[in-house]
């Protein structure tokens, strides 16, 4: 995904200026920024729809048995990056459903 810091944001890396188009290794930092206010999507939004504060969840046994396509969209609409294999991605669904990954 692509950025327009809409602040000066300082990184690890170093500046980046207001106004500037970036495209972070780390989707979810760039996810941390626009929910913060600090940046915004450069195209508009993000390709996928994220979750309403009040959707429910299915339970992780449920994520568990869902296909592949499932599970990477329930972890999009949680605002985290889907994993590569399904056992990651259920401890990340696991530890979303714990509480605010943030």
């Amino acid at each position: 995904m692509t950025i327009k810091s809409t602040w000066a944001i300082r990184t690890k890396d170093g500046l980046i200026p207001a106004g500037e188009v970036v495209s972070l290794a780390d989707t979810e930092v760039e996810i941390r920024l626009v929910k913060a206010g600090l940046a915004e999507w450069a195209d508009g939004q993000p390709a996928f729809t994220p979750a309403a504060e009040d959707e429910e969840w299915p339970s992780a046994d449920e994520f568990k048995t869902a296909a592949a396509d499932r599970q990477k969209e329930l972890l999009q609409r949680a605002m985290l990056e889907p994993a590569s294999n399904a056992a990651e991605r259920l401890k990340q669904y696991e530890t979303f459903l714990e509480g605010d990954p943030e």
